[in-house]
């Protein structure tokens, strides 16, 4: 809200005692402001014995991106006094219009007076007064006004309807006072009303004006209503601790349920970087109802959410991220967010890169929410090392690499877990005549330290390992591809076919812990990967033949594109890690996309897999994104058929989308459904508006997961003035 109507008045005429007889002169340069004050009218005399300037007709005092209109203008110098008269107008380009019947001021701006007065703003707000009377340069007191705080926004566009057609809010009081150099409105005796109607009085109100300025004071109140806790209050509180910190402190008091929640935010900017730091503290004293809640709830009296993220650039080559979400309960963020995700993360890393040389410092905790049994044996990852060496090219262009990890991991209940790998790597690429080939062999090296402790949680943790293992790895990959181009006066078309040969053995057992390597999918992204299995633990082993090919073309429709691929096992070693997408004869099914991309506004692909016998295609994969003006559509259906190597069908679709429509209303959807069990897995609807001093949101949530016996539905509305 641009309330700083003070501004207007303190730009007018910054003027010394002059005279004319031109119809356009220039006044002396102020010693506040080098720029002058340009003064035309049909008419202007200077009475050099009484020393006055009268300007008539037409009058326009220009100064910055101020100009006032006004039918006369007198100054005396004697007095020091200007008045100007009859339609007066000033426009400022900044901040808005100023129309009045009569104006009186010193020349040195600092005392004076408005009769008559409406300030219009360019946000559409605007201020009625017959009588403001200028105290100071900063203070300015308003008699019997009408502040229109939130108008009707055809007022934005017609200043002539203000005050003609009902606003939403306005505050109607016996005295204002504004301070520019407070930044705020004082009004006093005070009545809010919306649509005209009276529903509030206040005998006094504070309201902070828009302002370079930070300063402590309350920020926009919300009202809230949702279906677990009823009707809440937000009332928000800044604290400005200096120029590069702040703290935020955000209460939620719900009114009928005795629940109150706190969240802290303390933000600061260094010279290297920002982060913030922030608690949100819960009495957790709701009335639990078992027909909104339908899982166990924590019975301790403070419930904390620890939350902040960091981003730090100590140098050119030194950087530092931190995420943190920490919860005291696993249910805080059913109870107070209404979502209900498995885990929650938390972590720091510390990178340095330069050039050919990345060295990692990492750490990672991972807080399990999904089931309770699993709470003591969630990994703590501290530290976990990286680092990574490339040479240059040598005579032939090849290159040596050196890839390391050092992991350390713990538990409150289980295995003790550490780690060390080596990989050396030599890549030698070369070309012939347009042929891409890539020669490349590592050896991956695994030492390991393990230690037990209580296994009463975690039964797949009770192995007796042994106090130290060791694995070795050797690989040998052979990789081509010839891209093949062509061009015409409309489109460009590109076709490569590829293919890679991989042979690797290991000495790994299942004696060896498992922590970061799960079951992995053959996709058409990964086909033509050494090692399709994530992580050190578990790797793919024996001897895989890689081939395909991927097309493309460009012209001014957009961008097609289609990949083809297919894996065969020469040699398997197998693993108690599963790549799916084999069959029992080792050759993999065929997997592929097709895709349309039409610049930003529209994208379609669609990934399968053929199953590589009868062709049948077994896993299917659409997704679709439109962005057009107002709207926006993402639809991804997945579909897994049931066969020999999936004993279950799978198939479900997301759908999400948004409009926007009558500039500051938006509607969202979201759904996801499980098409197996006929069951809404997850659905959401939001209604926002955006207003020029208001912001309203209602949504309806609706989570349906297997670990909930029954739907849990919730409701929320929130309700905001921007400028209070």
């Amino acid at each position: 809200m641009k309330i700083l109507f003070i501004t207007i008045l303190s730009l007018l005429l910054y003027t010394n005692h002059s005279f004319a007889i031109d119809n356009s002169f220039k006044i002396k340069k102020s010693k506040k402001n080098n720029l002058p004050l340009i003064l035309k009218a049909d008419e202007i005399e200077g009475d050099q014995i009484l020393k006055t300037v009268n300007a008539k007709g037409n009058v326009e005092a220009i100064k910055d991106t101020t100009v006032i209109y006004a039918d006369q203008i007198n100054y005396n110098k004697i007095n020091k006094k200007i008045i100007a008269n009859g339609n007066i107008k000033i426009k400022n380009l900044e901040i808005g219009n100023l129309i009045a019947n009569r104006i009186e001021l010193d020349d040195d701006f600092k005392k004076g007076f408005f009769f008559n007065s409406k300030i219009y703003f360019n946000d559409g707000s605007y201020l009625f007064s017959p009588n403001i009377s200028k105290k100071s340069e900063s203070v300015t007191v308003l008699n019997d006004s009408i502040f229109s705080f939130c108008p009707n926004d055809a007022v934005k566009y017609n200043n002539d309807l203000a005050g003609k057609i009902k606003d939403f809010a306005v505050i109607k009081s016996k005295k204002i006072t504004v301070d520019k150099d407070d930044s705020s409105i004082i009004a006093k005796n005070g009545i809010l009303k919306i649509y005209n109607f009276p529903v509030l009085y206040s005998p006094y109100l504070k309201i902070a004006i828009n302002s370079k300025k930070r300063q402590t004071g309350f920020l926009n109140p919300s009202y809230i209503q949702n279906t677990a806790y009823g009707i809440g209050i937000r009332t928000p509180f800044f604290l400005n601790i200096n120029r590069s910190t702040d703290l935020i402190v955000d209460p939620i008091t719900y009114l009928g349920n005795n629940q109150i929640i706190i969240n802290n935010n303390f933000r600061h900017y260094t010279k290297y970087g920002k982060y913030n730091i922030g608690l949100e503290l819960a009495n957790n004293n709701y009335k639990t109802n078992p027909e909104k809640f339908t899982y166990n709830n924590s019975n301790k009296q403070i419930r904390w959410n620890l939350f902040g993220k960091g981003s730090f650039d100590f140098s050119k080559k030194l950087g530092l991220e931190y995420d943190l979400d920490m919860l005291s309960d696993r249910n805080y963020l059913r109870n107070y967010r209404f979502i209900s995700p498995a885990f929650k993360l938390s972590k720091a890393n510390l990178e340095y890169i330069d050039n050919r040389e990345y060295i990692s410092l990492k750490s990672i905790r991972i807080q399990e929410l999904d089931n309770k049994d699993k709470e003591k044996s969630a990994q703590i990852i501290l530290p976990s090392i990286d680092y990574y060496n490339e040479s240059k090219p040598f005579f032939f262009k090849e290159k040596l690499t050196f890839n390391s990890n050092l992991t350390t991991l713990y538990r409150r209940s289980g295995l003790q877990y550490r780690r060390l790998s080596m990989i050396p790597q030599l890549k030698i690429p070369f070309n012939i005549k347009g042929n891409l080939f890539e020669i490349s062999s590592k050896i991956q090296g695994d030492l390991y330290s393990l230690e037990q402790n209580n296994q009463e949680y975690d039964d797949s943790l009770s192995k007796n390992y042994k106090t130290f293992e060791s694995n070795l790895k050797k690989e040998l990959k052979i990789s081509w591809n010839l891209p093949l181009l062509k061009k015409t006066s409309s489109s460009s078309f590109l076709i490569e076919p590829m293919f890679n040969f991989i042979s690797s053995s290991t000495l790994k057992h299942n004696l060896i812990p498992n922590e970061d390597s799960s079951d992995s999918e053959l996709t058409i992204s990964n086909l033509f990967n050494s090692d399709r299995i994530s992580g050190y633990d578990r790797n793919e082993a024996g001897q895989v033949i890689n081939y395909g090919v991927k097309s493309s073309m460009f012209n001014k429709i957009g961008e097609f594109g289609a990949i083809l691929g297919q894996s065969f096992r020469l040699k398997n070693n197998n693993r108690d890690v599963v790549i799916r997408g084999f069959s029992e004869n080792n050759k993999s099914n065929i997997v592929g996309q097709t895709f349309y991309k039409a610049n930003k506004y529209f994208f379609l692909s669609y990934q399968f897999q053929l199953d590589e016998a009868s062709y049948k295609n077994d896993i299917n994969q659409i997704s679709n994104n439109i962005n057009y003006g107002n709207f926006g559509t993402s639809i991804n259906y997945l579909l897994i058929k049931k066969n020999i190597n999936n004993t279950q069908k799978v198939e479900q679709v997301n759908i999400s989308s948004s409009y926007k429509f009558y500039k500051s209303w938006k509607i969202q959807f979201a759904v996801r459904r499980d098409m197996v069990i006929k069951r809404n897995i997850s659905r959401e609807l939001n209604i926002l508006r955006d207003g020029c001093c208001t912001e309203f949101s209602f949504s309806i949530r609706e989570i349906n997961t297997i670990n909930l016996i029954k739907p849990q539905k919730s409701f929320n509305f929130n309700f905001t003035f921007k400028n209070l």
